[in-house]
This record gives C-alpha cells, sequence and structure tokens, in this order.
C-alpha cells in the first residue's frame, strides 16, 4: 500500500512536470488569460487522476510482456519470476532492508506533510477570526467588505478584507480598490488557490507546485487588471498599482491587489492582445497528456516489478537423498493458518520418515488439503515457501518459510483458439468466474473440464494467469488459449 502510494506521487509528479514545461514554455507569455487559468488548473487535475488509471486500460499490450515475466506451470504448479532464486535469509535481508528504507521514506514524507497541513489550516484560523473580529463596512448579495488591521488587502471566498490604511485613499482609488477584490471574489479564484493548498500539501517536496501556484495566482491578477480596465483610467489604475505595491499579503490561499510581480503585471496590461494564432499553442497540451500516460504505464508497469514474495524461493544447500526421521518442524511467516493447521496440511508429524525433496512435494501437492493450495484457493497467487533442513543425530530438523502475499481478484477471464466454440459455452465448463478470488484448484478442474468436453485437443490446453497490480491491489486475468479438434 505504501509503495503504491509512493509510486502514485512519482507519476504524478511526472505529469505535472511536463505540463508545467508546457506551460512555461508556450503559453504563459500570452493574453488568454482565462485560458491559461483553464490549463493550470485542468494539468493539475489530470495530475492526480492520471496515475490512478491502470496502465492496461490504455495499453492492452502490457499483457504479453507478463507471460514473459511470470510462469505458470500447472505441473508442477510453481510460481517463478525472472528465474531468482534467494535464500530464506536472502529473503528476510532484502525485506528487512527494503522495510526500513519504506519507513525512512514515510517518516520523511509524513514530517513535511503534517507541517504544511498545519501551516495551511493555522493561515485558515487567522482569517476566520478576522471574519469575526473585524469591522464590517459594506454588504452585497456576493460580498463583503470588512475593515482589518493585520493584514494587507486581500479577498477569501466573498470576504473583502481592507487594511485600516486603506481609509487614507481618495474616494476613487478605494473604489478602484474595492472593485479589485470584487473581481477577485465573482470569478471565485479563492476556489482554485484552495486547490493548489491542498496538492501543495500532498506535494510538499514538489517545487514545480509552488511555481504553479504563484502562475496561477499571476493569472489571477491579469484577469482582474483586465477587467478594471475596461472601466477605470489605464494610467492611473497604474499609479494606484504602484502606490500599493510595498504591502505585501503573505498568505498562500489568498488574493490581494499588491503583488511582487508588479513589472510583470504593468507590462501585460500594456501588452497588445496575442492573435487568435497563438490559441492553437494550447494544442500541445494534447502531446503533454500522450506523454504522461506513456510514462506512467512505464513508470507503473507493476508488471515487470512483481513482488519479492511472488519470487521461488529454493536453498543453496545440497539437498540430501537420504531418508531421516523428522525431529522438529519450524513454520516462519505464516499470520493466515496456525502451525498445527499447516502440519495436519503437510501431514507431517516427528518421527516419520522423509528426505527434503518429499516434504517439497507435499507443500507444493496438487491435493485440495495441501499446503500451497491452502493459501491458493483462497486467492493468495502470490504464495510461496522455502524449505531448509539441518541434520542433527541422524534426524531432521524442518524449517519453513512461508511468503503469503496477497490476496488477488480475478478481472477477467480470455479465451484464445476457439473458433466454432462460442465463448459462451467454454464458459461454461470453466469453474472459475469474474470477481472472485483467485483458486488454484478450480483452475485445475477447469483444465480437466475443458479436456473431457470434447471440444478441444487435451494436450494443447494452457492457461496462463496475467496479473496486474492496481492502486487497490492486485488482480489476475485468466487467460485460456485452447486448440479445436
Amino acid at each position: 500500500m505504501i509503495n503504491s502510494f509512493f509510486i502514485y506521487l512519482a507519476e504524478s509528479t511526472i505529469c505535472l512536470l511536463l505540463f508545467t514545461l508546457i506551460f512555461r514554455l508556450l503559453l504563459s507569455k500570452i493574453t488568454y488569460f482565462q485560458w491559461n487559468r483553464c490549463y493550470l488548473l485542468s494539468s493539475v487535475s489530470l495530475a492526480l487522476i492520471i496515475p490512478l488509471i491502470s496502465p492496461s486500460i490504455w495499453f492492452y499490450g502490457n499483457q504479453p510482456e507478463i507471460i514473459k515475466v511470470f510462469h505458470w506451470n500447472l505441473s508442477p504448479a510453481v510460481w517463478q519470476t525472472k528465474n531468482q532464486f534467494l535464500s530464506s535469509s536472502q529473503l528476510s535481508e532484502k525485506t528487512q532492508d527494503s522495510n526500513q528504507l519504506i519507513f525512512l521514506f514515510t517518516a520523511i514524507y509524513l514530517s513535511g506533510f503534517i507541517y504544511k497541513l498545519w501551516f495551511f489550516l493555522k493561515n485558515l484560523r487567522i482569517i476566520m477570526s478576522l471574519i469575526h473580529q473585524s469591522e464590517k463596512t459594506q454588504e452585497e448579495s456576493c460580498y463583503s467588505v470588512y475593515i482589518q488591521t493585520a493584514l494587507p488587502t486581500f479577498s477569501f471566498m466573498r470576504y473583502i478584507f481592507l487594511e485600516d490604511e486603506m481609509r487614507q485613499l481618495k474616494q476613487e482609488e478605494l473604489l478602484q480598490v474595492i472593485h479589485h477584490e470584487q473581481v477577485h471574489v465573482r470569478q471565485k479564484h479563492t476556489i482554485d488557490l484552495l486547490l493548489f493548498e491542498v496538492v501543495s500539501i500532498v506535494f510538499w517536496f514538489n517545487p514545480t507546485i509552488n511555481y504553479l501556484k504563484k502562475s496561477l495566482k499571476l493569472i489571477h491578477e491579469y484577469l482582474v487588471d483586465a477587467d478594471i480596465i475596461r472601466y477605470h483610467d489605464l494610467k492611473e489604475y497604474s499609479h494606484l498599482l504602484l502606490k500599493l505595491a510595498l504591502r505585501q499579503n503573505n498568505l498562500p490561499m489568498a488574493n490581494g491587489i499588491s503583488n511582487n510581480q508588479l513589472l510583470n503585471r504593468i507590462m501585460m496590461l500594456t501588452q497588445p492582445k496575442s492573435g487568435q494564432i497563438q490559441k492553437l499553442r494550447f494544442l500541445m497540451a494534447i502531446p503533454a497528456l500522450s506523454l504522461t500516460i506513456v510514462s506512467c504505464s512505464f513508470l507503473g508497469d507493476k508488471n515487470n516489478n512483481l513482488p519479492t514474495v511472488a519470487e521461488k524461493i529454493e536453498t543453496k544447500h545440497t539437498v540430501t537423498d537420504k531418508k531421516l526421521p523428522v525431529r522438529k518442524i519450524t513454520w516462519i511467516g505464516n499470520t493466515l493458518y496456525t502451525d498445527t493447521e499447516l502440519d495436519q496440511a503437510l501431514s507431517l508429524k516427528k518421527g516419520n520418515i522423509y528426505n527434503e525433496k518429499d516434504i517439497r512435494n507435499r507443500i507444493d501437492d496438487f491435493s485440495p488439503g495441501s499446503v500451497s493450495n491452502l493459501y491458493m484457493d483462497k486467492g493468495y497467487l502470490f504464495f510461496v515457501s522455502s524449505l531448509k533442513s539441518k541434520t542433527i543425530n541422524n534426524e531432521l530438523d524442518i524449517e519453513i518459510t512461508i511468503a503469503e502475499g496477497e490476496k488477488v481478484l480475478i478481472n477477467d477471464i480470455i479465451l484464445m483458439g476457439n473458433k466454432k466454440i462460442s465463448k459462451e459455452d467454454v464458459i461454461k465448463q470453466i469453474a472459475i468466474h469474474k470477481g472472485e478470488f483467485f483458486n488454484r484448484t478450480k483452475l485445475i478442474n477447469s483444465m480437466s473440464a475443458l479436456a473431457k468436453s470434447g471440444y478441444f485437443d487435451p494436450e494443447k490446453i494452457n492457461i496462463t494467469p496475467l496479473p496486474t497490480q492496481t492502486p487497490k491491489g492486485w488482480i489476475v486475468d485468466i487467460q485460456f488459449v485452447v486448440e479445436e479438434k
């Protein structure tokens, strides 16, 4: 779960970076301010949504790669991943190192997240206090005006907060200031900033968010300035901006009339309007969107980075064929079943004569009550086990390490090779269905039923699970490949 979240953060960061580059290089200087506002809001929204969509939705071609990574063989039924063989001690060390690294990243991330959240709530509390403590001077249907002494002039939602020194302005200048904040209120700029504030809390480590947030606030000012000069003299309004330039509002989720990018605003006021042809630049968002989808599909290609628990675990010491009495059985890593239940499934007791090879076969036995089937028939597709033994005084000490993995839901049943027989008729012969948890016994029974149906060559029936990791967990498509008689 934590791994998936960090992958999501990385994918969203890539999306934000690509959209930001398009904005910075092509869109930031044109005068279609409302279009730019929509672009920035859409960019952040898409960066949050795209990584949540499974790559298989975009690229079904990922499935063949899964077949190369995973090899499913019903006789014997074992999972192998990239032919990697790990001893139990190696698996334990690898898991421990991975857990420590994840814990470190989690601690760092939560520290930044909590600080940013605290800062956000602190600013929100300041604004709420101003609403209750400040003097209300004017109220209309869409806004209320307050006089306060704590902060420079700004607006938040439907509230306009004028600093006390605004009383010293000329009546015409004061009207322009109020008009300025009215436009912020009317165009609901605070909602934009709140969205960016929430995103900046989650992605506190990403400097791209800060750049986009500053760009959005500047676009808000461009929009307001363009509206103001429709009703007021450009020269007088520019002088007013210069007069108020030194008063800075440090609330990140509030809009204020003063801004440290004043020169850009004045230049934009006097800049000729961009031509209609410049709107074509926004079409660059289409290849950027495609590139983000491709990038996320590669970074999020969990099928090529399958979990450690899916690796076939073997010991590297020499396995003796000599049969000895079992002195002790130790289970490690099991949480779903008790040691007693696993002993019963293994049908192995102290004093029984076995060698290590026999015990391996009993673990991977196809009988319904075998250890492997106990797990795999309950959806634990990635169940694997390792076994090592030690000979003490001509007796065997057995240590079996269990890696249970995750429960996996069946997403779809894929049928290939049927030409005369309809898919519906074949599905009737199959004992496993969409929406169920993975079940190895049902797959074996399905293969047997297809072989006995008389429709297909029994030697040419293949079953391949195609697992895919999603933000909500692992799912698997079951692919049946048949050859009709």
